[in-house]
């Protein structure tokens, strides 16, 4: 199967009722002795996303609470680059307008280990 077409399937579905947002991936870097510090590279892309609420049947009250966010991200940015590979060790902020997201989860759909699909899980 062509999952690179399946990961363009996605993201056109998406494009049609998703919203624009900055997805920030911060890598942090090996301590460098001489700065005294952890480097940081901070990449941004820009995707459309799709925001939905969790039903009252999914809200657990403790991994799932009230006001929690379900976010579908395509693994294509605006430009068709792909994204990096996200998952709860990365630093990763969703940026929309002036409010800033910390996933909570991030669970990736994977057929064949390949990527096409993010669900984020944020709150706030």
């Amino acid at each position: 199967m062509d999952y690179s077409a399946l990961q363009i399937k996605v993201y056109k579905a998406i494009e049609k009722n998703g919203v624009q947002m900055v997805v920030r991936v911060i890598d942090q870097r090996e301590y460098n002795p001489v700065t005294d510090k952890h480097p940081e590279i901070v990449d941004d892309y820009s995707v459309k996303i799709l925001i939905e609420d969790y039903t009252a049947r999914d809200i657990d009250g403790s991994l799932i609470q009230v006001g929690d966010r379900k976010l579908l991200v395509p693994v294509l940015d605006s430009t068709a680059a792909t994204l990096p590979r996200l998952d709860e060790e990365d630093k990763v902020e969703i940026r929309y307008g002036d409010k800033v997201w910390n996933p909570i989860r991030i669970a990736p759909l994977m057929p064949a280990g390949i990527p096409v699909l993010y669900t984020i899980q944020v709150r706030g």
